[in-house]
């Protein structure tokens, strides 16, 4: 199945992480070929219609940075010369705040929303945030 399907059924809460990040890491396995992986990749990564923040799922999740980024890493020059195009195409789809927080992962290993340091919620931050959730969500904060 493809990536844009697995993307699909996991937005519709039909497929676990635990079932998306087992067919990404066979569609990015050693072996693939790199154009056909990158475009599963694409698939998987590009929002459609109805669909946003495509991005902050490679921000967020440290398993799906880490299956993407060791399938880059492994590819060789000439194979990643060939995806590298996709790739662009793929993330400029993406938000600048979802580029800027995946750049702050592939820098530093992990990213931040609402953490600190130490990797403990920031609560002051985290209630800063609650009242627009739940007027989001139609729930009274009281």
């Amino acid at each position: 199945i493809g990536g844009g399907v697995t993307r699909l059924l996991l937005s519709a809460e039909r497929l676990g992480d635990g079932e998306a990040e087992a067919r990404l890491a066979r569609a990015l396995a050693r072996g693939t070929q790199p154009a056909p992986a990158a475009l599963w990749l694409e698939g998987f990564l590009t929002p459609g219609a109805s669909q946003t923040g495509s991005g902050m799922l490679l921000a967020t999740s440290q398993r799906v940075f880490g299956l993407i980024d060791a399938w880059l890493s492994q590819l060789p020059e000439s194979y990643f010369a060939q995806v590298l195009p996709l790739l662009r195409r793929t993330t400029s789809t993406f938000s600048t705040a979802e580029r800027r927080l995946i750049g702050e992962r592939a820098r530093t290993g992990s990213v931040s929303i609402l953490a600190h340091a130490s990797d403990e919620l920031d609560v002051d931050r985290a209630a800063l945030v609650e009242p627009v959730v739940l007027a989001i969500l139609g729930l009274s904060s009281t």
